[in-house]
């Protein structure tokens, strides 16, 4: 892109963009002068949204407590009911094997340890049953908080052993080398379970399939401003 008549210039060389000093406002067109608009004023503060060949595929969370997953209609320029990858009917869930989109759903309960104990047991706060109702109900982390507000990811190593029971609701956390800080040098310990559809969730995050890449955004230029729409009960 060269010329006089854009105020930007992008560079695919670079990956930059500069200011065109051809640029001119007024251009001359069969004769009749015009007076082009400008895409930015000078000094100005400018956002940027680009897309890159592998955008398609970042996630798009809903930022909605116990989101029922199986009422969301996804649709694809006004035009496309999307195929989900998991889906409920009649209280049974069930799986597309050809699908546009799947979610992730994640539940989170954090809690402390005033005890010097090298042992605890949460118990979760939930009147469900997470051996039952729950889809593909999977133990995603645990995270620590020391005082100062960093983080530290507690996992099933050397360090730590993690018992998950879901028939009880309940996780346990052993620390196995008390010398280095036991428990209650946490502030406090955030547990995070991921599924695919339930009754209770913090956040849900929705991701398209490499099917759908293929059948509605093989042209990129063509399709980035494309939309999709998202309701749910």
């Amino acid at each position: 892109m060269q010329g006089d008549e854009y105020q930007l210039i992008w560079n695919p060389d670079t990956s930059e963009l500069s200011w065109n000093s051809a640029f001119n406002q007024f251009q001359d067109y069969w004769g009749f002068e015009t007076n082009l608009p400008l895409i930015a004023k000078p000094e100005s503060e400018l956002t940027f949204e680009y897309s890159t060949n592998t955008s398609w595929s970042e996630s798009f969370s809903f930022n909605y407590e116990d989101l029922d997953a199986g009422t969301l209609l996804i649709i694809y320029e006004y035009d496309y009911l999307l195929k989900p990858r998991y889906f409920t009917r009649y209280n049974n869930t069930l799986e597309n094997t050809d699908y546009d989109y799947e979610f992730e759903q994640f539940y989170s309960e954090s809690f402390t340890v005033y005890s010097d104990a090298v042992d605890y047991t949460h118990t979760f706060d939930i009147d469900y049953d997470l051996s039952q109702d729950f889809a593909n109900l999977a133990l995603y982390r645990i995270v620590g908080v020391y005082p100062n507000l960093t983080q530290f990811y507690i996992v099933d190593d050397e360090n730590y052993d993690i018992i998950f029971n879901p028939s009880t609701n309940s996780i346990t956390v052993i620390d196995l080398i008390s010398g280095d800080g036991v428990l209650n040098q946490f502030d406090s310990i955030t547990v995070i379970l991921n599924f695919t559809l339930g009754p209770v969730s913090t956040l849900t995050q929705l991701t398209l399939s490499t099917e759908f890449n293929q059948d509605f955004l093989s042209d990129p230029e063509v399709t980035i401003s494309d939309e999709i729409y998202g309701s749910f009960n």
